[in-house]
């Protein structure tokens, strides 16, 4: 779960990957509305667990050429259970949200941002020293998002509207055929 500051609450983490990791095996799993989980198998012994903020048509990192924006949890033989409550975790969580939303859930209609050759669009979230909220490289698959700062965080609804804004951005152009329409 992650902590959203407009309803003062833990909410869910939908669509997120719980993934458990024991050598060379691996189980995977993803959050539900709710935040539950569940992995496709089991362990004897404990494990490591790990949450990854991707999906098959998105992925938020924290560098452009970096690895899919993670947290590592504990080798442990119980369930993970893991509330993410600040900081640089809680503002990759909301980026997660924003994206998941516009990919996958109720958009009343519109535009999914679905490129054509499946690349998968990249959300780095990047520190407030910059002069913006967010940019969007509308050629290439890439959309960031400038809403953390290490000392004032920003709120959980500017950070996902800031995404659901970008993101909107990429499917306008797609659906203007790449401005070619217009």
């Amino acid at each position: 779960q992650v902590f959203d500051t407009r309803l003062n609450s833990l909410i869910g983490l939908e669509g997120v990957e719980v993934r458990a990791r024991r050598w060379f095996t691996t189980y995977y799993g993803y959050g539900d509305f709710y935040g539950n989980y569940s992995v496709n198998g089991t362990f004897k012994n404990p494990c490591n667990y790990s949450l990854w903020m991707a999906t098959n048509n998105f992925s938020v990192r924290e560098h452009l050429l970096g690895l899919t924006f993670h947290i590592d949890g504990p080798k442990t033989s119980n369930n993970w259970n893991y509330d993410i409550s600040s900081g640089y975790d809680r503002f990759e969580a909301h980026i997660f949200r924003g994206a998941f939303r516009y990919h996958y859930k109720n958009i009343d209609g519109l535009q999914r941002p679905l490129r054509p050759n499946h690349n998968r669009t990249k959300y780095v979230g990047k520190d407030q020293a910059k002069d913006w909220s967010g940019v969007n490289y509308i050629v290439f698959p890439i959309l960031k998002i400038a809403r953390y700062f290490s000392d004032t965080e920003y709120a959980s609804d500017e950070v996902f509207s800031t995404t659901i804004h970008e993101t909107a951005h990429t499917s306008h152009v797609i659906k203007m055929n790449t401005g070619i329409i217009q």
